[in-house]
């Protein structure tokens, strides 16, 4: 009660006291960090303006430094804030802040973070109904361009905040830029889990538009768009049986009363928002996304390029190649021998009455090398063999 009637005189920034209760964010009990945010938003809610935003720049400093607390409990703590303030201050000052983040790296992760709780938390609900209603609420426009600036450092997230807006017309020009942007393995899962979004209730609304081909013509272009990015995947395969169901159903008027019809529908907001500024903004910010992955991915190729190197030819010991050579079995025998090219080509047989084949047999026998020995039993039939056959006498010697 005493701060809500004098704040400035009761707590001050830099009393101690607001850095205390943001060290306890990082408590192990989910019923501390409950009641922490329940003090901090009420602290925030009756302070001035400067005191919230230099909350909320805490904060991201505090989940930028560590990343543990933002993996693990960041949509708790951005959850509960949305529960006991007001859910479009919050996302207005992370915008606005996050615009101007140095680290590129942790802009894209936050972004993503706020993003997916913006489509798939049951508090935000409210706050997505305003982000429809683009064509008749001015409030609505205004909040989205500011969100859509920051959104930019997360092409997956600004994809889908198009979406959720029914700007379909922007996010499938969007989807010519990503295409000249590198596609990264990173990006292909995000893509991949925005795939599974669409085919969660949040997005039922989306799946009946695909049967009004007349009233909503750049759904199916960004849809398919999206469906060509993607590698033959689960996600493909899901996404491409949604958009095989509506297939067979055509406009059934001419395209000049379509894009007409379409042209009305969107008149309000092409007049307020400014999407050629906003489509030249995000190509600027996927451009430093770009140069900065590309340090990164030099780093991380040179020691495959270095592995390649050495595997591809390796010095052993002795100072030649640990390639072994080429070795061919024998037929008639179990050894192995080195083959030449010049001994693959068999010698043609020469008659024995040929002169020549005494030296050819003789050179055929330093080629060939020592001959293997020979076992005793042929040995002895050998000698038997070449030994003089001794004669009979019928005469008896005097």
């Amino acid at each position: 009660m005493l701060h809500q009637k004098a704040p400035k005189k009761i707590l001050a920034l830099d009393d101690g006291t607001f850095p205390a209760l943001l060290k306890l964010l990082s408590d192990e009990s989910d019923e501390v960090i409950k009641h922490d945010l329940q003090l901090l938003a009420q602290i925030s809610s009756n302070s001035e303006e400067s005191y919230f935003k230099a909350f909320m720049m805490n904060l991201l400093e505090l989940f930028s430094t560590d990343r543990e607390l933002l993996n693990k409990r960041g949509s708790l703590i951005i959850r509960q804030l949305c529960l006991n303030l007001n859910t479009e201050r919050i996302y207005r000052t992370f915008a606005e802040i996050l615009e101007k983040e140095e680290d590129l790296d942790f802009a894209s992760t936050m972004v993503l973070k706020l993003n997916m709780i913006l489509i798939t938390s049951p508090e935000l609900a409210d706050f997505r109904r305003r982000l429809k209603s683009l064509e008749t609420r001015q409030d609505g426009q205004a909040l989205f361009t500011t969100l859509y600036r920051s959104w930019c450092h997360n092409a997956v997230a600004v994809f889908s905040l198009c979406l959720l807006a029914q700007a379909y017309e922007h996010a499938s020009n969007l989807l010519h830029i990503l295409a000249d942007v590198e596609i990264t393995v990173q990006l292909l899962v995000q893509i991949d889990k925005l795939v599974q979004l669409i085919e969660s209730p949040v997005f039922t609304y989306l799946r009946l538009q695909l049967l009004e081909p007349d009233k909503y013509p750049h759904l199916s272009k960004c849809l398919y768009g999206l469906l060509m990015l993607l590698p033959q995947s689960s996600a493909f395969i899901s996404l491409r049986n949604r958009l095989g169901a509506v297939n067979h159903i055509t406009p059934r008027q001419s395209p000049s009363s379509v894009s007409s019809i379409a042209s009305t529908r969107s008149k309000l907001g092409r007049e307020d928002i400014k999407w050629a500024e906003l489509l030249q903004h995000f190509r600027t910010v996927q451009n430093k996304h770009e140069k900065a992955r590309r340090p990164a991915l030099g780093a991380d190729d040179a020691p495959m390029a270095e592995f390649s190197t050495i595997s591809s030819s390796t010095p052993s010991t002795n100072g030649t190649s640990i390639r072994p050579p080429l070795r061919r079995k024998m037929t008639g025998g179990d050894s192995t021998s080195t083959i030449t090219a010049a001994a693959r080509i068999p010698p043609r047989a020469l008659s024995p009455l040929n002169p020549r084949a005494r030296g050819q047999s003789a050179l055929t026998t330093a080629l060939s090398g020592p001959q293997p020995p020979t076992s005793p039993t042929s040995a002895s039939t050998q000698m038997q063999q070449q030994k003089p056959k001794r004669t009979l006498s019928t005469s008896r010697t005097k």
